[in-house]
C-alpha cells in the first residue's frame, strides 16, 4: 500500500453516510501497520497482538501511563534521598539538589517549598550546621 493512499481522503460514502467498512478497515490496516513501523521491538512486543488500531493506541497509553508513573516514583525517591558526602562541595551539592528539583518539575511533580528545604537541610552534613542556620 502507497502512503499517498493512506493519507489522501477518498470520497467512498455509502448511501446513508458512513464510509463503507471495508474502505475503514483497510484505512485502520494502514494505521496500524504505520504505528507498529515506528515502535521499537521491545516496545513492540507489548502491540503485536493488537489487531486495531485503536487497540494498539490504548495498549501503548497504558504502557507509557504505568512507566510515567514509575519514573516520578525513582526521580522522587532520587530526590528524597539525595545526600552531600562529608567532605564535598556544597555547590555541586546544591547543584545536583537543583537539578534533581527540576527532573520532578518537568515530570509535573512540584514539592511544596518548605518540603523542598527540609529536603535540602537533611541533604547537607552536620558539619555545615552554620550554612543550615542561616536557611
Amino acid at each position: 500500500m502507497n502512503l499517498n493512499q493512506f493519507f489522501t481522503i477518498k470520497v467512498g460514502i455509502t448511501n446513508n453516510g458512513v464510509r463503507s467498512t471495508s474502505e475503514w478497515e483497510e484505512r485502520d490496516a494502514m494505521s496500524l501497520t504505520m504505528v507498529n513501523y515506528r515502535l521499537d521491538n521491545n516496545v513492540m512486543l507489548h502491540v503485536q497482538s493488537c489487531n486495531t488500531s485503536n487497540l494498539a493506541w490504548k495498549k501503548l497509553e497504558r504502557l507509557f501511563q504505568f512507566l510515567d508513573i514509575v519514573t516520578t516514583m525513582y526521580l522522587k525517591d532520587k530526590f528524597h534521598t539525595l545526600n552531600m558526602r562529608k567532605n564535598g562541595s556544597l555547590t555541586k551539592h546544591i547543584h545536583l539538589f537543583c537539578t534533581n528539583l527540576h527532573q520532578l518539575v518537568t515530570v509535573r511533580t512540584w514539592a511544596p517549598d518548605d518540603e523542598v528545604i527540609i529536603c535540602l537541610m537533611k541533604s547537607i552534613p552536620s558539619n555545615y550546621k552554620i550554612f543550615l542556620s542561616s536557611l
